[in-house]
């Protein structure tokens, strides 16, 4: 059984660094992203999903914004990608941002992201920062 960051299950940790609007535009998702070693899904690859998706997330946060100028945090997400690549569960993993309704619609949508299909089950935590 996989730990929570995934270790036990992908080799690599899956710890990224947190995106700003800017670099999520800026990086494509179609971009020749390498494989791991073990036919499994890079930590690359994760990431290129997850950013080309960043508009769907800023929706959410944006609604956020409108009710709290101010509202600031980070959005952690655990999910558990498939051997197909379909995101099977989502959940929130101790987010900072205080509104639970952004945090909510977030996770949803991390439940609809697909992946190439791997060769295993992978858990992946992700977190991204907002801030006004």
């Amino acid at each position: 059984m996989p730990s929570a960051s995934g270790d036990a299950d992908t080799g690599y940790g899956y710890q990224f660094e947190t995106d700003s609007a800017q670099a999520a535009a800026a990086t494509p998702a179609s971009a020749a992203i390498p494989e791991g070693p073990d036919g499994r899904l890079s930590p690359e690859r994760v990431q290129a999903v997850v950013r080309a998706r960043f508009g769907a997330f800023k929706a959410c946060y944006e609604a956020g914004l409108a009710k709290d100028p101010k509202l600031a945090g980070t959005v952690t997400v655990k999910s558990t990608i498939s051997k197909a690549g379909v995101t099977t569960a989502a959940v929130d993993q101790q987010s900072t941002l205080p509104d639970s309704g952004v945090v909510s619609c977030i996770v949803g949508e991390f439940g609809k992201l697909t992946y190439l299909p791997g060769s295993g089950v992978m858990t992946v935590v992700y977190p991204i920062q907002f801030a006004p």
